[in-house]
């Protein structure tokens, strides 16, 4: 019959027991006659505490003690003593490192789960309104820092030397690096998990980027297969249009200019083959900033008011009033203070004074972005007053034809185009409504085309010859600037040209 051990009481070995109070002696004394008695029985302190902490239980008389020894700090500190010891360190890593790799396995699946989740959940919401908003440092970069700091710890060690994570100062892999290695490994673990590749594989397309190479890097991950991309756009340029739809039945504006696609390098082309280069149309709807009345808009108002103007004097509408020379005269100024001190560090301290800061007038409010609805290419070449009017009718197409009568369409283009529209206007004026009639459509100039003329006219006046010291045309000759030769050339060489002009002559000024 098996009969159950005694455990002996704490006065059972009284051999062991102090002889003396052990209270009043030293603490190294206290250690030496703990150690004498562990020697003496043959027990060494380590199996000490590995037997004290092995008998468990609600019976074992040891296990107050038990408790005690993992309450506070007390282990702790015991690892961190051991930590410092370079053998006792080799131990712990030795003894820690299964435990610890398949904690950080586990640590690093629970980051990976949690950070799939959330990428699957935003593609199931990707949307034309959500891929016009996209931004990677906003929409990625945030989320996986928040969910994987220890894959990204990992993957920052990696990627970096020591010597150039202290002393790199200019270069930061993670936004770009770190974020897309975790994109690729989401992409990896699930196959629908396509917030960055979907983004990614629109810009691939749009550069164009070749087939083969699509195909490529959709086998590292980084974006779609060629067909699902092409799907993928198709299903975009639906929902653009979609919304572009929606936008133009409220207030907006139009523009619209020709397109020059190149289909063919090849000299020679084959019968019934597309052409060498397909011309076609590219309009746009933009959506008017801060129009809280539709009233403004109003069509006929505006078509009477055009009845009843006179001409257009310089004396009394071109000519800038008092006021606004002022603040004409103001502005050159600044500008003028501004190139003096362009390049000069010494005047740093200047450039951010309130004297120095243009006026805005009309100021959009902060971080406004003008939306933009961007409608099919069409084939219709609009060069001609016959295709301007057909590039007018296909953009409203779904409208009935008396929807516009009273509808104002504000239209910014180049020159040509208003010239056209003008054209079409009064070559329909006789039709049954405003958009037949081509009424509706009020026309602009283009900002970017008044500079662009602007410049072009700065250029005829001081172009001069190359031979005269000091004109454009000797600067042009002295900067090599081959492009403007031409009596309309490129404008952003032009606008260069111009603006080395200023600066090189002031820096020639400062030095003389």
């Amino acid at each position: 019959m098996a009969t159950t051990p005694v455990i002996p009481g704490p006065h059972s070995y009284p051999a062991l027991c102090w002889t003396v109070n052990p209270t009043y002696l030293p603490e190294i004394a206290r250690l030496q006659a703990v150690i004498d008695i562990l020697r003496s029985i043959n027990l060494s302190p380590m199996d000490f505490i590995t037997s004290v902490l092995v008998h468990r239980g609600k019976d074992n008389p040891l296990a107050p003690n038990i408790d005690g020894f993992y309450r506070g700090t007390g282990l702790e500190q015991l690892l961190n003593v051991v930590m410092y010891d370079k053998r006792g360190s080799r131990g712990l890593f030795s003894g820690f490192q299964p435990h610890s790799d398949a904690q950080l396995i586990h640590d690093i699946h629970g980051e990976m789960d949690s950070l799939s989740e959330v990428f699957l959940q935003k593609t199931k919401d990707v949307t034309p309104e959500a891929m016009m908003e996209f931004n990677f440092e906003e929409d990625i970069t945030e989320t996986c820092r928040d969910l994987t700091p220890k894959l990204r710890f990992i993957l920052r060690t990696a990627a970096q030397t020591k010597r150039a994570e202290k002393e790199n100062t200019t270069k930061d892999i993670e936004p770009q690096l770190i974020s897309m290695i975790q994109c690729q490994l989401a992409k990896a673990r699930s196959q629908n998990n396509n917030l960055y590749a979907i983004p990614c594989s629109l810009y691939f397309l749009a550069c164009p980027l070749p087939r083969k190479a699509i195909d490529t890097l959709n086998h590292a991950g980084i974006c779609l297969a060629y067909k699902t991309s092409k799907g993928l756009h198709s299903a975009l340029a639906v929902g653009n249009l979609r919304r572009a739809q929606t936008a133009a039945r409220s207030g907006h504006a139009l523009g619209f200019d020709n397109e020059n696609v190149t289909l063919s390098e090849h000299v020679e082309q084959r019968p019934f083959a597309p052409p060498k280069v397909q011309s076609g149309t590219t309009s746009i709807i933009y959506l008017l900033r801060s129009l809280f009345d539709m009233a403004t808009l109003r069509l006929l108002p505006i078509l009477e008011q055009q009845r009843k103007a006179e001409l257009i004097t310089f004396n009394s509408d071109v000519r800038p009033t008092y006021s606004q020379m002022q603040s004409l005269r103001d502005d050159f100024r600044k500008s003028i203070v501004e190139l003096l001190i362009h390049g000069n560090k010494n005047y740093d301290y200047v450039r951010t004074s309130p004297e120095l800061q243009h006026t805005s007038y009309r100021p959009p409010p902060p971080g406004y972005k003008t939306q933009e609805f961007v409608l099919r290419t069409t084939t219709i070449d609009e060069a001609t007053t016959e295709g301007t009017i057909q590039v007018c009718e296909n953009i409203y197409l779904q409208y009935d034809i008396h929807d516009l009568d009273d509808t104002a369409v504000p239209t910014y283009n180049d020159q040509k185009t208003n010239a056209l529209i003008r054209s079409g206007q009064l070559q329909r004026r006789n039709d049954v409504s405003a958009i037949l009639r081509l009424e509706h459509l009020q026309i602009a100039p283009g900002a970017f085309h008044m500079e662009l003329n602007f410049s072009w006219m700065i250029l005829r006046m001081h172009r001069g010859e190359g031979a005269e010291i000091g004109s454009l045309q000797y600067f042009i000759g002295l900067l090599a600037k081959t492009r403007l030769g031409s009596p309309k050339p490129d404008f952003e060489t032009l606008v260069s040209l111009l603006m080395q002009v200023l600066t090189g002559a002031n820096d020639r000024l400062l030095n003389a």
